[in-house]
């Protein structure tokens, strides 16, 4: 019985530690794309952000996705948006990047397949 605690405290930090650094770089990358905004407002056409998200995810796992909505959090409520209104833009672009990569996911499979190797 002592393992198996043992194991889910080891994967249980290792996730909160992995969700942490995925949301620092969420903040991080925000600030470099804010940095494309226009002047009446923080909103930015340039979003390289989506695509990093994304990568992480669809390598890391779905289990990542509270990095991305507390990073989606702590950067809209450090430029000023409201926080119901950030609540719903944090849980859509949280979704945003689960659906894409729970679409994408079975081609993966399939394209490893095609290629010899097992799918993972």
């Amino acid at each position: 019985m002592p393992a198996i605690s043992h194991l889910f405290r080891t994967n249980l930090v290792r996730l909160v530690i992995l969700n942490a650094l995925l949301c620092g770089v969420y903040v991080v990358m925000a600030s470099f794309g804010l940095l494309f905004a226009t002047a009446p407002n923080p909103f930015s056409p340039v979003w390289p952000l989506s695509g990093v998200i994304f990568l992480a995810l669809f390598q890391g796992g779905l289990w990542l996705w509270p990095g991305v909505f507390v990073g989606e959090m702590i950067t809209g409520i450090w430029i000023g948006v409201p926080i119901p209104i950030e609540i719903g833009i944090a849980v859509f672009s949280t979704l945003e990047a689960v659906i894409g990569v729970a679409l994408l996911r079975p081609l993966r499979a399939l394209h490893l397949r095609h290629l010899g190797r097992p799918a993972v």
